[in-house]
């Protein structure tokens, strides 16, 4: 089970916007407590047009960034921050799944576990299963690298990865944005 917690505002923009995660949850949710100090909005019917706007404004935002931070990435290894250059990939992955996920549902929880939101994110794809294989130990010890990088590459300091390791995984998060810019892009082109 994982809650998710939104202020009202953003809840409520959520809804006149139609985003289907809102929505289903107010029409088929049960309401538990009514302070009576708040009115959820009503859901806009969107037509094709604005659902791919909105599916394409996502993925203009979250696609570049992820970009940019593959970018920082190298300039972090040419200079030898190995630790810095970890935790650029983990926002690049953690922000190409944020990519896909708006893309197909509008929604992207707040949440920076690359584990959790690859396992989201593959109900999209298959191929997104083979990103970052766990068959062998050093392949789980690489990808638990960078799941834990978004925190201890930056504040601990017995956090350690080599180049060779950040080679590897900056060759299956590029794999990662291919993967990401095909299924997007067909998803935008497929919304009517």
């Amino acid at each position: 089970v994982t809650f998710v917690v939104e202020p009202i505002k953003y809840l409520n923009q959520q809804l006149e916007k139609s985003q289907y995660f809102f929505s289903d949850i107010k029409k088929e949710g049960i309401l538990l407590y009514d302070s009576g100090e708040f009115t959820l909005a009503e859901p806009k019917d969107l037509n094709s047009e604005e659902r791919r706007q909105i599916a394409k404004d996502d993925f203009d935002q979250w696609f570049p960034r992820a970009i940019g931070f593959i970018k920082a990435t190298n300039y972090m290894l040419q200079d030898n921050y190995l630790n810095l250059a970890a935790f650029q990939l983990h926002q690049a992955t953690e922000s190409f799944y944020s990519a896909i996920l708006l893309v197909f549902t509008g929604y992207k929880p707040r949440l920076h576990d690359i584990e959790k939101l690859g396992s989201l994110a593959s109900n999209y794809s298959d191929e997104l299963l083979k990103i970052f294989p766990r068959d062998t130990k050093e392949q789980e010890e690489i990808f638990v690298l960078l799941k834990s990088a978004y925190t201890e590459a930056r504040y601990n300091k017995n956090y350690r990865i080599t180049e060779e390791q950040l080679l590897y995984l900056t060759k299956r998060i590029e794999k990662l944005k291919s993967v990401t810019e095909e299924i997007c892009t067909n998803r935008i082109n497929e919304i009517k």
